[in-house]
């Protein structure tokens, strides 16, 4: 049985993108066979997003978009 996963990311900190960027890098990491992610965003007014998938953060090229 798959377990699930939380991957919390994000904040109102200036180390906002710096967060992003190490959740995708962990999302990516994941042994899919083990573990079902669950992506949680904070947005840097303090909001939670809840995440169908990873589309939403994957523009690593400018963070800025995320």
């Amino acid at each position: 049985m798959k377990k699930k996963i939380g991957i919390l990311f994000g904040g109102k900190s200036g180390e906002h993108e710096v967060s992003i960027q190490s959740a995708l890098n962990i999302f990516e990491a994941l042994d899919r066979e083990k573990y079902i992610p669950l992506l949680i965003g904070v947005d840097k007014e303090g909001n939670f997003r809840f995440l169908k998938d990873a589309s939403m953060v994957l523009d690593r090229d400018n963070p800025k978009k995320i």
